[in-house]
């Protein structure tokens, strides 16, 4: 089978194929183009829907409470932390939605007590959260729990900036006291 001669589609000198498939004239020419190919690929944006924003924003800020209360005792039973805990809502997530990111209303909890135990357990994360807080910064939480909140997506970007910031922020302080 014969092949024909053709123009090389990264230097654009002619040579003859060695296969129908060939489209540069030399291995080096191959690696060019396969680099520029890449180089010319946008990167991935992210999607930019409420569902996505609302799982990442919550996931960073969920992060940032755990790294924060990472030395602190648990805020429903008082015990330490352990290995297995997490960033606690005192007013459901779900439920409440204008306290979902307060920090007032989120710290941590050892899994058990916030999954396992929950119910039982909210008058005791009500007593420590109130002495943690004060009771005046208490009732503002309780008051603003009760306000509907719709998450716009310019608010969700702001708050996955916001807490990644303070996470790194964070992490690089802590690091640098272990120094």
């Amino acid at each position: 089978m014969e092949f024909k001669t053709k123009k090389c589609k990264n230097c654009e000198k002619i040579f003859k194929q060695f296969n129908s498939l060939q489209n540069v004239c030399s291995p080096k020419c191959a690696s060019e183009q396969k680099a520029k190919k890449e180089a010319s690929k946008k990167p991935k944006e992210e999607p930019k829907d409420r569902k996505f924003l609302m799982l990442k924003a919550q996931s960073v800020f969920n992060a940032y409470i755990r790294e924060r209360d990472k030395k602190e005792l648990c805020i429903c039973c008082g015990r330490l932390l352990g290995q297995n805990y997490h960033a606690g809502h005192f007013f459901s997530a779900g439920g409440h939605s204008n306290v979902r990111f307060d920090e007032d209303n989120v710290n941590a909890q050892r899994a058990e007590c916030n999954t396992t135990h929950r119910a039982g357990m909210l008058g005791d994360y009500s007593e420590r959260l109130e002495q943690k807080i004060g009771a005046a910064q208490f009732e503002v939480l309780r008051a603003n729990a009760y306000e509907p909140k719709k998450w716009e997506i310019k608010d969700l970007e702001r708050i996955i900036s916001e807490y990644s910031q303070k996470l790194k922020d964070l992490q690089t302080k802590k690091n640098n006291s272990n120094d």
